[in-house]
């Protein structure tokens, strides 16, 4: 499709700098009401818009042939892999950021962004909000964790870099985030304001690299966080809002003129400024395109208040035309103009990637059970995730013996039956129940195995004694598979 660079209205530009969501497998009145008379040309789809990859296409197909003429639909999605997997595990359930970053190979990182990257163009697909380039440097960040390549900044610049690349071969957006960093945050921003009160000396120093990496290596996009900076001149607004963040830091400092995209919008953190009145903020202080994922009467009042304000002088149309700019020279460099085919072996990829992610760490003279012996698994499972995580995973089975961990139930008594236990968490570092259930069950001096699912950092302390398992991903079908490979390499099974 050739882009048409001349004749766009007032009211058709303003629709390109909106990205919107919407319930539903198919089309809605809503949606397709944004399409046609507010001319909004980004729509995002979460998990609760695909089912499957037949209905996904024949979605993309009919939201790009509703869009406009001048210039093609993009389509969105938040496919990080890992705990962020919008589309069904069956067709891509490929390992997140922190596992690749624990494997330590960029090229298998950019084959597995390959092969995502390809999938999603099979499926329509023009922009993914990924990488994730966020330094996990707080290791009780309740947002991030899994989600970053890991916890050193030449980590996550390597691998960042490495999967934007991968995307870009496959002419989708890599849409890295969160400027300038959400990784040393202790609240999520979908339900509080995270405040990154550190200087602007060890910001540029562990936060910024990975994105100015990315800049300097081309990067078309780039999210920005709901996060207050104060070391870069904010004391009071979260990035998004800020044109000191955005304007002064990011465009004059770093010089990025790629396009800026706000996190959603509906988000406590900044929703309780009046979700409309954000999305002009944000476009103020520098965004270009607005992202409003749920709510119909938000996305229609939103485009309408900033046209509004363009009518009315409060905002230039000359600005209006620097973030349309952006957006079409963004979607002129990355049109899908037809799908490819997949690749790679897309499940040997997967097997590959989930056998070289595995971490198991036995002790010298560790016991092996015996078929006859009682191993009996304990479940420790406090998280719920983030609202950001894949709503589908929330539920967790394991194709074994088991025993819930509450306060009614004795582990210690639970200790003394077993010959091995099995104790399966997704408790971060600080866990103090965690902690206290651990050391109990260690003074057994019966053979403990420990498996965290989610971040590993509560291996960390173990005692040289107990085995340690780590799998970087607590959807239900990796664990069970890693409970299985485990049970069959520790116990002879």
């Amino acid at each position: 499709m050739t882009i048409e660079k001349n004749n766009w209205t007032l009211e058709e530009k303003i629709g390109q700098l909106f990205c919107i969501g919407f319930d539903g497998e198919e089309m809605n009145e809503a949606v397709l009401t944004m399409i046609r008379e507010k001319h909004v040309g980004n729509v995002i789809l979460f998990s609760r818009n695909i089912t499957s990859a037949d209905q996904v296409r024949k979605l993309t197909d009919s939201l790009k042939e509703e869009g406009s003429r001048k210039s093609p639909l993009f389509v969105a999605i938040d496919q990080e892999n890992g705990i962020v997997n919008r589309i069904p595990r069956d067709e891509a359930n490929f390992p997140g950021a922190r596992a690749l970053g624990y494997i330590g190979d960029t090229q298998f990182t950019k084959e597995i962004s390959v092969a995502t990257a390809s999938l999603l163009r099979e499926f329509g697909i023009d922009m993914n909000l990924a990488p994730v380039l966020d330094v996990n440097s707080n290791r009780s960040n309740p947002v991030i964790g899994l989600r970053a390549f890991g916890e050193d900044k030449h980590t996550v610049m390597e691998h960042g870099v490495a999967f934007m690349e991968g995307h870009e071969s496959q002419g989708v957006v890599a849409c890295a985030k969160h400027f300038p960093g959400h990784g040393d945050t202790s609240t999520d921003s979908h339900l509080g304001i995270p405040v990154v009160d550190k200087s602007y000396s060890d910001l540029l120093k562990t936060d910024i690299p990975p994105f100015r990496k990315v800049i300097v290596e081309g990067c078309s996009a780039l999210i920005i966080s709901h996060v207050i900076y104060p070391a870069l001149g904010e004391e009071k607004l979260p990035a998004t809002l800020s044109p000191k963040v955005i304007n002064e830091f990011l465009r004059e400092t770093l010089g990025f003129d790629g396009v800026v995209v706000t996190d959603c919008l509906e988000m406590k953190a900044v929703s309780d400024n009046d979700t409309p009145k954000a999305a002009v903020q944000a476009f103020l202080a520098g965004a270009d395109i607005m992202v409003i994922s749920h709510t119909f009467e938000k996305q229609k009042q939103a485009i309408e208040l900033l046209l509004q304000k363009v009518q009315q002088g409060e905002i230039t149309e000359a600005r209006i035309n620097e973030s349309f700019r952006r957006v079409m020279e963004m979607k002129s460099n990355y049109s899908v103009l037809k799908r490819s085919e997949v690749e790679k072996d897309k499940e040997k990829l997967e097997e590959e990637a989930y056998s070289r992610s595995l971490f198991i760490n036995v002790p010298q003279g560790f016991i092996p059970a015996k078929r006859n012996n009682h191993v009996h698994v304990l479940r420790y499972l406090k998280s719920q995730g983030s609202k950001a995580e894949d709503q589908n995973d929330q539920h967790l089975y394991f194709a074994a013996s088991k025993v819930t961990v509450t306060e009614s139930i004795s582990s210690e008594r639970v200790a003394e039956d077993a010959d091995v236990t099995i104790l399966v968490t997704d408790a971060g570092y600080d866990d103090e129940t965690a902690q206290k259930l651990i050391s109990t069950l260690s003074k057994k001096e019966k053979p403990l195995l420990v498996i965290a699912i989610r971040t590993p950092y509560i291996l960390d302390n173990l005692p040289d004694t107990i085995g340690a398992v780590a799998t970087f991903n607590p959807s239900p079908n990796h664990v069970e598979r890693v409970f299985r490979e485990v049970v069959q390499k520790i116990f002879d099974y």
